[in-house]
């Protein structure tokens, strides 16, 4: 446990704030209980929700909003079922004492924590136009500012002691303490966090900024391959990416191969991987001249609900050498 400390000069009482360890627990008790919720709406609505893609995520979203703000907001005690179990609770700090949380107040404490972690950022939302440069950027800076807001939330927890705010309490004025806590007060954020928080800031920005100079004709070229691969009917989201991959002989010596990999959701459960995955292969043969020089093609057919407090994947791959992928599909190469 951690007592709060006031500012110099305050004489209201101090609260035990709850530590590090029995609040990590119950926000992985919170988790497992709506990753359950989530289990058992994919097994009743599994094929409604692969035709959403990506936008599942706005269903999980909407279930932990409620999750959060009917158990913690309102007239409630302050509690999910996670903090009920670990016997703490949040509670909202003001000049005149402590209050409960309005549920707006609850709200926008889940928000913050829930759109980095459930909804991943905002990039997903109108995917369809990715294959814009404009876009392209504004994944990239959505990136960016997912990684500082995931860095804060994760930097503040950790090491603004002796509370422990992070920015869902400091947005909110609120703390959590255990259920006997019948007192409390704010206490600042010293400025060498604000300074850290800045300079990871600036760090990560110059460093994606950096990064995409280098692999920007590379990012490019998949965003071409995903693209006319996007337009082969039935298919949903696409993946692309180049790698190497080595193995090693039984007789000694070791070979390496360069090669691509094609990942495409199947969002509509009537059709079958059989039949689209040589169209995928066909239009990435056409669509992209570097195919031919791999020395495989991998296409990987996926099954999948995406809520983002739960998910569920089913995957079959398929995998040839660029000559191989001709012949069978009677292109020239």
């Amino acid at each position: 446990m951690n007592t709060i400390s006031g500012e110099p000069g305050e004489s209201r009482p101090a609260a035990t704030v709850v530590g590090f360890w029995r609040r990590s627990f119950a926000f992985w008790l919170d988790g497992l209980i709506l990753a359950l919720i989530g289990f058992l709406l994919i097994a009743l609505a599994g094929d409604i929700l692969m035709r959403l893609g990506q936008w599942g995520k706005l269903i999980g979203f909407a279930i932990g909003s409620l999750y959060f703000t009917l158990l913690e907001g309102g007239p409630g005690r302050g509690q999910s079922l996670g903090k009920r179990l670990m016997k703490i609770k949040v509670i909202r700090l003001d000049p005149t004492g402590i209050s409960r949380l309005r549920y707006s107040h609850a709200w926008v404490r889940y928000a913050i924590v829930g759109v980095p972690t459930v909804l991943g950022g905002f990039a997903f939302i109108g995917s369809d136009a990715w294959h814009s440069p404009a876009w392209r950027w504004l994944v990239v800076a959505d990136g960016v500012l997912l990684a500082i807001w995931l860095f804060a939330l994760g930097y503040l927890y950790l090491f603004n002691r002796p509370t422990r705010r992070t920015l869902q309490d400091l947005a909110t004025s609120t703390i959590v303490v255990p259920v006997t806590a019948t007192t409390g007060m704010l206490t600042s954020v010293r400025p060498l966090h604000w300074k850290v928080l800045a300079a990871a800031a600036l760090v990560i920005a110059i460093g994606t900024g950096i990064g995409m100079h280098f692999i920007n004709p590379t990012y490019r070229e998949l965003g071409e391959v995903q693209r006319v691969v996007s337009a082969v009917p039935g298919v949903g989201e696409v993946g692309v990416s180049i790698g190497t991959s080595s193995m090693i002989r039984s007789q000694g010596g070791a070979t390496t191969s360069h090669g691509a990999a094609i990942f495409y959701t199947l969002p509509d459960s009537a059709l079958q991987c059989e039949q689209i995955t040589p169209q995928v292969a066909k239009a990435a043969l056409q669509g992209w001249p570097e195919a031919s020089h791999q020395d495989y093609l991998s296409v990987i057919c996926m099954r999948s609900v995406e809520l983002g407090i739960a998910y569920w994947r089913n995957q079959s791959a398929t995998v040839h050498s660029p000559t191989q992928w001709a012949a069978q599909l009677g292109l020239p190469l």
